[in-house]
């Protein structure tokens, strides 16, 4: 025969029966809730309630990703880093691999590196075809094409630019420089025209990229 026994309270009132089988009461702490099991190797590991207190892990190659895409202006390494919470070594590793990522894929943008800084920018194939929305910035067509070669060529002898557009070019220079996204620098009888950092940060246009001018060996100019 099963023997129970009855706790009473003060006024009379059952508050728990003890017996041959253990008793479930209504207080439980976390830990309590938190079931314990063991794996093949017999190492614990706890599931349950305390497993969903637990936050979820952030891939930090989508960190950087996003701090490129949401600030729209150039990171060092370190920034990038530590917004990663990785150390610079893996956050250079990051950078690559996203940037490959990008050059793969069918997405519009990219991702530009050099020894020092990181950003990410509209591919120069699309740039035509938005450059119009980047800051309400006003600057035409012809003064667009003379700073996309010039970028996609790091520097350009101002001379040079005869090969490759007809007509006058150096009113749209004036404008470039005027804009602020074109610097000069004397050199013997013309200057050599560099893209500032000002032109890079609002377009930045890939080296790497078709932007639309003539090569100086076809028949037809610009």
């Amino acid at each position: 025969m099963e023997k129970y026994s009855i706790k009473m309270t003060n006024e009379g009132l059952p508050t728990q029966i003890q017996g041959d089988e253990p008793t479930i009461e209504e207080n439980h702490s976390i830990d309590e809730l938190t079931s314990v099991q063991k794996t093949p190797d017999n190492k614990k590991i706890k599931t349950g309630f305390q497993e969903s207190l637990q936050e979820p892990e952030v891939d930090p190659k989508r960190v950087i990703e996003a701090a490129l895409f949401i600030a729209n202006r150039s990171f060092t390494y370190a920034e990038l880093s530590l917004l990663a919470k990785v150390s610079v070594a893996k956050g250079k590793t990051l950078v690559l691999q996203l940037q490959k990522e990008y050059e793969s894929g069918p997405s519009a943008l990219e991702v530009t590196a050099d020894a020092i800084n990181v950003g990410m920018q509209v591919k120069g194939q699309y740039l035509g075809s938005v450059s119009h929305l980047s800051k309400n910035i006003e600057i035409t067509k012809k003064a667009l094409k003379i700073i996309a070669l010039i970028a996609k060529k790091g520097k350009l002898k101002q001379s040079s630019l005869h090969q490759y557009f007809r007509g006058d070019i150096y009113s749209y220079v004036s404008e470039l420089k005027d804009l602020g996204y074109l610097s000069s620098e004397k050199s013997g009888n013309t200057k050599i025209l560099k893209p500032t950092s000002k032109f890079k940060e609002n377009f930045q246009i890939s080296q790497e990229e078709d932007v639309g001018v003539v090569a100086p060996t076809d028949p037809e100019k610009v």
